[in-house]
């Protein structure tokens, strides 16, 4: 009875054995599996950084442009400004010259007037005299 246990007991730990050498197979396929995957997942990953960093580079030429473009656009601004102020100053002190001097310039309209018609008076009496 004993040797009948023991042999029972043998052939169930090979079975046992046997199950646990099936089940280890299988995770070291599995394991294998997941290894060459992770793999594949790392040098996509790899591969689509390199890309980034590729199409980032080639974007900086497009950054640096717009960076200019905008620095440029800052200094016309600021010359139109200074344009604009120099025009406005320019009018203002038009204007006031023109104010300062309306007084000169009515008068001079007016000396211009009187003159016309002294010469027109001269004329017409010149013209009037008898010619001997």
């Amino acid at each position: 009875m004993l040797v009948i246990y023991l042999v029972t007991l043998i052939q169930s730990a090979k079975r046992s054995l046997t199950d646990a050498n099936e089940t280890l197979a299988q995770i070291r396929e599995d394991l294998e599996s997941v290894s060459k995957q992770s793999l594949n997942l790392m040098a996509a990953g790899e591969q689509l950084i390199r890309e980034a960093d590729e199409k980032l580079h080639a974007l900086d030429p497009i950054t640096r442009s717009v960076k200019q473009t905008g620095e440029a656009l800052v200094q016309v601004t600021d010359s139109v400004k200074q344009v604009s102020a120099a025009v406005s100053r320019s009018a203002s002190g038009i204007g006031q010259t023109v104010e300062r001097n309306h007084s000169r310039i009515a008068e001079f309209a007016e000396y211009a007037s009187l003159g016309l018609q002294l010469w027109q008076k001269w004329q017409s009496h010149r013209n009037e005299k008898p010619k001997n």
